[in-house]
């Protein structure tokens, strides 16, 4: 994980995005990343680190809702 430029050109097919605005969290799968999921490599054994890859940010975003008050919308 890096942090990116809040610009269009950080919005690529490959990148998975998580977007804290404290009121928002938002994550963006990019559409190759996206196309992935949906075909379900990540359930397969020999795709472990795609698997690691989706569910990075959603522990992030979990962590964030557990500690903020108010509580952003997901």
């Amino acid at each position: 994980p890096q942090p990116v430029l809040l610009d269009s050109i950080s919005i690529r097919p490959e990148v998975i995005l998580l977007l804290d605005s404290y009121f928002h969290i938002v994550i963006f799968h990019g559409e190759h990343v996206a196309m992935w999921r949906e075909q379900g490599y990540h359930l397969k054994p020999e795709f472990a680190n795609l698997k690691a890859l989706l569910e990075a940010p959603q522990q992030d975003a979990k962590d964030l809702l557990a500690d903020r008050y108010p509580i952003p919308m997901y």
